[in-house]
Formats: C-alpha cells, sequence, structure tokens
C-alpha cells in the first residue's frame, strides 16, 4: 500500500507542475498579445512615455523689448551672454518671436538695412561659437 502512496504523490505532483507550467504558458501568451517591449516602440510612442523634469536653474530667461523667452542650452546661454543687449534684441525678435527687420527696426528705432545687417553677422557669430563649442 506504501507503494501505491508514492505513485500516487507521484502523480500528483506531476500534475500539478505540467497544471503550473501550462498556466504560466498561457500567462505569457496573454501578456504578449497587449505588451509591447520598449525595443518595439517607435521614436513618436517613445516620445510619448518619456517625462522630463523642469528646474529654475536649468534655464536662463532674456529680454528682448519686454518679450521674455527661456533658454536652456548652456552653450546657447553663453553665446547670447556674449552679445551686446541690441545684438541680443536684434537676434531674439527675429528668431524667437519672428519679427521682420522692419519690425524690429521700429521697436529699435533703427533703419531696416541695420537691422538685416546686425542679424546677418549675430547669426555668423553665434553659428562660429556653437560649432566651436559642439567640437570640444
Amino acid at each position: 500500500m506504501s507503494h501505491h502512496k508514492e505513485h500516487s504523490f507521484d502523480a500528483y505532483c506531476k500534475t500539478i507542475l505540467r497544471r503550473t507550467a501550462a498556466n504560466a504558458h498561457k500567462q505569457r501568451k496573454r501578456l504578449a498579445v497587449r505588451e509591447i517591449p520598449f525595443s518595439g516602440l517607435s521614436e513618436t510612442e517613445l516620445n510619448r512615455l518619456c517625462c522630463y523634469d523642469d528646474y529654475e536653474s536649468d534655464k536662463q530667461i532674456f529680454t528682448a523689448c519686454g518679450r521674455e523667452i527661456e533658454i536652456r542650452c548652456d552653450a546657447l546661454c553663453l553665446a547670447l551672454e556674449a552679445l551686446t543687449q541690441r545684438q541680443r534684441d536684434i537676434l531674439l525678435l527675429s528668431s524667437c518671436f519672428g519679427l521682420t527687420d522692419n519690425e524690429i527696426g521700429q521697436l529699435l528705432h533703427l533703419p531696416r538695412s541695420t537691422v538685416q545687417y546686425q542679424r546677418k553677422a549675430v547669426l555668423d557669430y553665434i553659428r562660429e561659437l556653437m560649432e566651436v563649442t559642439n567640437e570640444q
């Protein structure tokens, strides 16, 4: 009789292990239908999942004719600080606020040609500074 109990217990244990393994495989299949690995996500989907911390120390605020713009790039902040206030105003009003040379000239009481010349010179200067910074 003892021998029969051993076989019964052995069969019971094997049945439990088979059913547990079968349940685990079914669970994996159910999850595989609903879950996608990160490597399978597109760039757009990954961007929707990310979260960025916003710290006051990570940005600098520049003002141009009473309008404020936040800059988060340290290299760009350094380049903007190297400019005179008038050069910075021209660049920010043009690039960030989309004003034309004529509109900037009216705000700063300068001829349009002066604004155009300084805007081009400042953009060239900023481009050089940024290239040097990126090379380092």
